[in-house]
């Protein structure tokens, strides 16, 4: 999936497809014009994701593989703060989680309201503190690198 914003242009998105040609890269347009599309949806786990709901109004805005999928509306964040003159992301980025397994997630440790609806689809939430999320621009999904283990 690939957000077409003003950091990510449409002909990015074509150039990643000829570089995948066996995958399809699906854009998301009109909903956010910044950087983090990862602030804006969440794939949980398939068949659920997370969504933030001042960005995106409706599953149709969504490309079609993710049109059917379940769906929890991302409560109000908690503004946890930045560095002074320093903020290089909106408070959304709480949802910027990372996923250990279809059922864990690592979260920032003051969500709690966004925990209580993480565990009403029986997602379980490692609470962390993350106090410059903000100001690095991401939250746990960001500052960490995916690894493939044999």
């Amino acid at each position: 999936y690939y957000l077409v914003s003003n950091t990510g242009n449409k002909k990015g998105a074509e150039l990643l497809q000829s570089y995948y040609p066996n995958s399809t890269v699906h854009t998301i347009e009109g909903v956010y014009s910044y950087i983090h599309i990862d602030s804006t949806i969440a794939l949980l786990r398939e068949g659920l994701m997370l969504l933030n709901p001042s960005r995106v109004k409706s599953v149709e805005q969504l490309p079609k593989p993710l049109r059917n999928w379940d769906v929890i509306w991302a409560p109000e964040p908690v503004d946890i703060g930045h560095y002074p003159g320093y903020c290089n992301a909106s408070t959304w980025v709480s949802i910027n989680l990372l996923s250990v397994n279809p059922n864990l997630v690592v979260l920032e440790e003051h969500q709690h309201n966004l925990r209580t609806e993480l565990e009403k689809h029986n997602i379980e939430c490692a609470m962390l503190p993350m106090r410059h999320a903000r100001t690095l621009g991401g939250c746990f999904h960001c500052v960490t690198v995916d690894l493939e283990r044999e």
